[in-house]
């Protein structure tokens, strides 16, 4: 987003965080625009009495998901979870593998 730094800023209300919270209604005003439903919301989640580099340090966005949102994240997480098993097995193969070659000749001597 290009946002200035905070140290030094005399007004990071404006500069920082409204920018911030104006780029998130931005992006809700459009999904909402090419859906007829809301399939997801984004929610600051910060104390109102934070300085700003608090502000950005320990506040977050909660982002929550639904209808097809929600389904082409879980698809998308669930084909890296099979890669990511079936990558685990076949290293495991290999290093049983491995393993019986070494002992096969360490038997051998």
């Amino acid at each position: 987003m290009n946002l200035p730094s905070e140290q030094g800023n005399p007004k990071p209300q404006e500069t920082i965080k409204l920018p911030i919270e104006k780029a998130i209604k931005e992006i809700e005003t459009e999904q909402s625009k090419s859906s007829e439903k809301q399939e997801f919301s984004m929610i600051p989640i910060y104390n109102e009495k934070m300085k700003m580099s608090e502000y950005l340090d320990e506040g977050y966005l909660l982002i929550t998901m639904k209808g097809q949102f929600s389904k082409n994240l879980i698809d998308l997480q669930n084909q890296k979870l099979l890669k990511l098993l079936q990558s685990e097995k076949r290293q495991e193969r290999i290093t049983e593998k491995a393993i019986s070659i070494n002992i096969a000749k360490s038997m051998k001597n």
